[in-house]
């Protein structure tokens, strides 16, 4: 399985790209930390799964399920809200999201996986790094 990780935040983003590479059923975890490059990843890189931070702006998350919608083998997609909204949880699914999760909740998880101070120093630079490119 191929996973895109499309968020803003580079440190969630290492963590999150840490806990899911450690799964046996996973391939590669990508990062995007904007709308252009997420566009371009789930174009080239044909991801199975995105998580998507709606910290990316609404036009981004809404281009990305758009596009998911026309694809034929569809990749899943969970959109990452900063905190608990209904309304905009109803919207995210109706659009096609397939979950929207919390960054907090999500936080919460891994910290009882992978405490931050187990994170590799090397996997926070790459992640800057691919900011800077």
């Amino acid at each position: 399985m191929k996973i895109l990780i499309a968020d803003e935040q580079t440190l969630f983003s290492a963590r999150l790209a840490r806990l899911l590479s450690a799964l046996d059923e996973v391939i590669e975890v990508m990062l995007a930390y904007d709308g252009e490059t997420l566009a371009k990843k789930m174009e080239l890189q044909e991801p199975d799964l995105i998580f998507a931070s709606l910290g990316l702006g609404d036009a981004v998350i809404k281009a990305m399920l758009k596009s998911i919608a026309e694809q034929k083998a569809a990749p899943k997609s969970i959109v990452i809200g900063n905190r608990e909204d209904p309304l905009l949880e109803r919207l995210c699914l109706e659009a096609g999201a397939d979950k929207v999760l919390i960054r907090s909740e999500v936080l919460q998880s891994i910290d009882k996986l992978i405490p931050l101070d187990e994170i590799a120093e090397d996997a926070v630079w790459q992640a800057q790094s691919e900011i800077q490119d």
